[in-house]
């Protein structure tokens, strides 16, 4: 398995389209409304993600290459861990990571990408960040739909589920991965049952239970 990274604006520009519908603020929407009101378009966007650009001094080319060189030599060693926490290998041999200007990542499971803030200190733990969403979706979705489970149960236990990045990826994450604050009391189960058991499946049918 291999990441690659590319910048594409049009990429960034679906990214903030795709974050719009966050629960969670974000700063850089926040700025876009100030400047161009509510309604997100392709040509403000595309304007104010060249004012962001210009604004921050980023160097698209320069990142992807910092980026690369931070994370192939970890790449192996977190696809070893996380198949076997999983039990799965996911179903492609390369990912994209799309840089974005936002301050909010989407993905695209489908379509094998997701989005990395080109300004992040942490690209690591971003990166693992959303490859654990990833894992999640085809080792459990399925089975979780056939319960029924609600969309926001589902998105409740997938972003809590990345505390685990803190307990078996410490030594490679360059980040402590914090999650949300509507997740802090079910990270907290996260851990205790994830020390207790090491079993994902029995962890996730604990947090359906509780």
């Amino acid at each position: 398995m291999k990441i690659f990274f590319k910048y594409d604006i049009d990429k960034d520009i679906e990214n903030y389209y795709i974050t719009s519908k966050s629960v969670n603020p974000s700063k850089k929407r926040d700025m876009y409304e100030i400047k161009f009101g509510k309604n997100l378009n392709n040509e403000n966007l595309r304007k104010f993600i060249n004012y962001i650009v210009i604004e921050n001094k980023i160097n698209f080319k320069e990142t992807i290459k910092n980026f690369q060189k931070i994370w192939n030599p970890v790449n192996n060693n977190f696809f070893d861990r996380i198949s076997k926490i999983f039990e799965i290998n996911l179903p492609t041999k390369h990912i994209t990571a799309y840089l974005t200007t936002n301050d909010r990542c989407g993905y695209s499971i489908k379509n094998n990408y997701f989005f990395i803030g080109a300004k992040t200190n942490c690209p690591r733990g971003i990166i693992m960040h959303e490859l654990f969403h990833f894992y999640t979706w085809y080792a459990i979705a399925k089975e979780l739909k056939d319960q029924n489970i609600s969309k926001e149960l589902y998105y409740n236990i997938k972003e809590s589920l990345t505390e685990i990045l803190n307990l078996e990826f410490s030594d490679l994450i360059d980040c402590k991965d914090i999650g949300y604050p509507q997740h802090k009391e079910t990270r907290k189960l996260v851990r205790k049952y994830w020390l207790e058991y090491k079993d994902i499946k029995n962890l996730i049918s604990r947090l359906i239970e509780k």
